[in-house]
């Protein structure tokens, strides 16, 4: 029998420019599934080793731990099948919508793109030879692949980040057959549940509010005033903007609002994660989360950020005016059919992130369990996990504080109750921090946040105090989770910046104060720009330094071929010359040999001679004794 698995397409286009975009998601669903449970189909770019990933905050630890995923090594990467995606089929793409990689992420998104098709299709006609593909998995809609899984009944699974997340709230996740952000099956499976659910069991909004908010809060404002709309924004490259906004981007967003809502008072919020500041259109909220930016407000009107559930957990006017699973909510006109629109969408619509990429639980969902059991099984595992927990008590107040925190850890744990925090001026001009640490004794660890949010910050001097005032510079022992760092300047990206010491052994000393002096350069979405600046300009540096480094191979190459090219011109020069050499000689040894052969033959001529005359003297003797004979005969 065949190994029931999982096809897991990681989308291999580089969106905004970034090579193996989903690559904390491949991370998580190696930490999720095993080997014999998954295959992969991605940009060869996944299986790099992760540490070539070094200014990506996949590859961060504290991200890892954040999202519940372990780092992998390469050899747990290689275990798994991966199948690499032919990036050139991106190439017609490109050039049709001249290289504008949002056009193409939105047609990604939203056409079938035939070449995609064809590829799949015969993957899977491969992969049935070998396993059971009992599901597709999809972080984005992809209408080409699941064009080709709908063709041999093989279902899609689009999964997302969910509207509640850390820190504020128990984290949750999508999971949804039809779609993820659009053309979702929110509606037909909210109809099905309200058919078949007990109308009389929904939990009453303070609730599911009790449930799912992971923090105590009290509001400290300084008014009673209400805003009355309240328009959340969204990043403006974000599929939700691209591909299902109906149209709507954040500029026309607020001039619909202005124009239908004149006289009216209106807060933006922009996006954490903005590309662009909106201060020229209106008032602007710094509330330090969605939740104080929610508070104030009367209404809230977005595309489809999930802000517009979250205000209605609260209890607030919402209109959401783009494709979304909760758009219908706002529509419904009874506030009884509206709260159980409210218990589906945090109950059954929205997994547990715990359940995201379970082997289990996604099995399940495939046996079609209704929506009651679904509801059940997700309420039940929510009720057992608020057992154990413990509230964090935060106050959010009307303006966002700043402040710089030093984590002194006296065991293996860094706690809020053995930290001590200051205000950081929202200014460029140097600070100087000094924190008393006297009463803490058996400091095993220090750990400086120099801001509750993302910062471009310059050191100019951190040292310890010791007890008989001896100071010890901590600057070479500065290890940060920073996106680049360029000398004394450190560029945080996330809101967690978090300053760590290598090769000091604090039990052994005696410390008095911690002092740090330093200039916020830019902090909150300055310093996210300035962030993702940098690391343009350090990608740049890098490819351009790769790009010198290989000119100069290259010519080293150059001068070594045209040196052996040399080399092989002499050999040849002196071979030729030998083979003359060789060619006189041999002349001359012919010439030898000639001459050998004719004195050989003239030897052989006197020889003969020399007989013939030996054969004249005898013959010359032979009449000589013949002559005396006769001669005697006579006398």
């Amino acid at each position: 029998m065949k190994k029931q698995v999982f096809l897991s397409f990681l989308m291999p286009y580089p969106i905004r420019s970034i090579e193996a975009p989903y690559l904390w998601i491949f991370y998580k669903q190696l930490s999720s599934f095993q080997s014999d449970e998954i295959i992969f189909v991605g940009s060869k770019d996944y299986k790099n080793v992760p540490s070539s990933f070094y200014n990506r905050f996949e590859v961060n630890q504290e991200n890892a731990i954040f999202n519940n995923y372990e780092i992998p090594t390469i050899e747990q990467i290689n275990k798994y099948l991966f199948y690499e995606f032919p990036t050139e089929i991106f190439d017609k793409l490109n050039t049709k919508n001249q290289f504008n990689t949002n056009k193409v992420f939105s047609e990604i998104l939203t056409q079938y793109i035939l070449d995609i098709e064809i590829y799949i299709e015969k993957l899977l006609i491969e992969f049935s030879f070998n396993f059971d593909i009992v599901g597709l998995l999809l972080w984005c809609n992809f209408p080409s692949i699941k064009k080709i899984a709908n063709k041999y009944n093989i279902p899609t699974i689009h999964n997302e980040l969910g509207v509640f997340r850390k820190p504020n709230y128990l984290q949750t996740a999508y999971f949804d057959f039809s779609g993820v952000n659009g053309n979702t099956e929110s509606l037909s499976r909210f109809f099905d549940f309200k058919d078949n659910f007990n109308i009389e069991s929904i939990y009453s909004l303070s609730k599911i509010k009790e449930i799912f908010l992971d923090i105590d809060f009290e509001f400290n404002t300084h008014s009673n005033y209400l805003i009355d709309i309240g328009i959340a924004l969204q990043v403006e490259d974000d599929s939700n903007i691209l591909a299902y906004s109906n149209g709507f981007d954040s500029i026309s967003l607020i001039r619909w609002v202005k124009d239908n809502y004149k006289n009216k008072s209106i807060l933006i919020r922009e996006h954490p994660s903005s590309h662009l500041s909106y201060k020229k259109f209106g008032n602007i909220d710094f509330s330090q989360n969605s939740i104080g930016f929610i508070n104030k407000c009367e209404s809230i009107i977005t595309i489809n950020s999930s802000v517009g559930l979250e205000a209605l957990l609260f209890n607030k006017n919402v209109k959401i005016l783009g494709d979304s699973p909760f758009a219908f909510i706002d529509k419904l006109s009874n506030d009884k059919e509206k709260l159980l629109a409210i218990n589906f969408a945090v109950f059954g619509y929205m997994i547990p992130y715990e359940f995201l990429f379970n082997y289990n639980y996604y099995l399940w969902r495939l046996s079609k369990p209704t929506e009651q059991e679904i509801f059940n099984k997700h309420l039940k595992f929510y009720e057992q996990k608020i057992l154990t927990r413990v509230k964090k008590k935060i106050i959010i107040s009307d303006n966002y504080d700043s402040f710089i925190q030093l984590f002194v850890s006296q065991d293996t744990h860094f706690t809020e109750e053995n930290s001590i925090k200051y205000t950081v001026l929202q200014t460029t001009e140097i600070q100087r921090f000094e924190f008393d640490l006297k009463d803490f004794g058996n400091i095993k660890n220090l750990r400086l946040d120099p801001l509750n949010d993302s910062c471009v910050v310059n050191i100019s001097q951190i040292y310890l105090v010791l007890e008989n005032d001896f100071q010890i510079d901590l600057k070479s022992n500065i290890q940060a989770n920073v996106c680049s760092h360029h000398g004394d300047s450190y560029f945080f990206e996330f809101f967690d910046s978090n300053i760590y010491f290598e090769n000091i052994d604090f039990e052994t000393l005696s410390i008095k104060k911690f002092v740090i002096e330093l200039v916020y350069n830019y902090i909150a979405k300055d310093a996210v720009h300035s962030c993702v600046n940098q690391i343009v300009i350090d990608k740049n540096y890098i490819i351009e330094n790769q790009k010198q480094q290989i000119q100069n191979q290259n010519q080293e190459l150059e001068e070594k071929e045209q040196s052996i090219k040399n080399l092989n011109d002499e050999i040849e020069t002196k071979e030729q010359t030998i083979q003359n050499q060789n060619q006189e000689l041999e002349e001359k040894e012919q010439s030898i040999k000639n001459l050998n052969d004719e004195i050989e033959t003239k030897e052989q001529t006197i020889q003969n001679q020399n007989q013939e005359l030996e054969e004249k003297e005898q013959s010359i003797k032979n009449l000589n004794d013949e002559l005396i004979n006769i001669y005697m005969s006579k006398s």
